[in-house]
């Protein structure tokens, strides 16, 4: 595996890569993660195609906006890390969050995405909207260090049933390391989901388009994406947890792989 970074007009990309040949993927991942999520993938990805997980803006190693963006701008900002990279048409995947940048850049730039791989795609009803604000923590460091474990916990509640120890420790090493700005990435598909602009993005989908979610209740969340978007194939990931792919990146990477070896790619 590499890892490098990337300059931009809107500061430096961090990036981790595996392969030489094959088509271009590019994936993004949920926030407030890193590109570490996609550890347990790349290596099968890179088997049979050129693989980069990109830290999205303000996560892991990559430079923040200068303040809270919404998710048109974060796909400005994933758009020019990817012209740095490839002139080449990519595979854009994302989770969650990152599912939504990458339609935010796919929809700004369709001529430079052949498919779309969207997983966990947050896509919450008015009523889970008002539920879900009740657990977002804005940052509230403490000088006992007790932020640190009540991460820990929150994390270890909503993942720890299908993730390993080492799984949750990446992840409270990630948030703790924007802990400023752990949520701006949510906060921006919130309001993209309350104004209902995302519904809309779905419709206007013109993309081969793979929904993936575990084998979790999130399949409710994955189907109503799926049945929005134009001719969207919907698969479910046995063995995997949330969120994807930790605790099963071989069977993800396959996923992905063999949609795109199946599928034509966008004109």
């Amino acid at each position: 595996m590499r890892k490098g970074y990337i300059d931009t007009e809107y500061g430096q990309v961090h990036y981790r890569s595996t392969g030489s040949n094959g088509p271009v993927i590019m994936l993004l991942h949920i926030t407030p993660t890193s590109s570490a999520q996609f550890d347990a993938a790349l290596p099968h990805l890179g088997a049979q195609a050129r693989a980069y997980a990109l830290d999205t803006p303000g996560y892991g190693m990559s430079d923040p906006p200068p303040g809270q963006i919404g998710p048109a701008e974060y796909g400005d900002r994933i758009l020019a890390a990817m012209r740095k990279i490839t002139t080449e048409k990519v595979v854009l995947v994302g989770i969650a969050t990152g599912a939504v940048f990458a339609l935010e850049a796919a929809r700004r730039s369709p001529k430079a995405v052949s498919h779309l791989v969207l997983g966990s795609v947050p896509f919450y009803t008015a009523a889970e909207l008002v539920e879900r604000a009740g657990h977002l923590h804005e940052p509230d460091m403490r000088r006992d260090g007790s932020h640190i474990q009540r991460v820990w916990t929150d994390l270890e509640h909503k993942y720890g049933a299908y993730n390993s120890v080492a799984d949750i420790h990446q992840m409270v090493m990630d948030l703790c390391n924007v802990y400023d700005r752990n949520l701006w990435g949510l906060k921006a598909v919130e309001e993209s989901l309350r104004t209902g602009e995302m519904e809309r993005i779905f419709r206007a989908v013109c993309h081969p388009t793979l929904v993936l979610s575990p084998d979790t209740p999130a399949r409710t969340y994955a189907k109503r994406v799926a049945d929005l978007i134009p001719g969207a194939t919907l698969e479910v990931i046995t063995g995997a947890g949330i969120p994807l792919p930790y605790n099963n990146g071989p069977g993800y990477a396959d996923h992905i792989l063999r949609f795109v070896q199946r599928t034509p790619p966008c004109a």
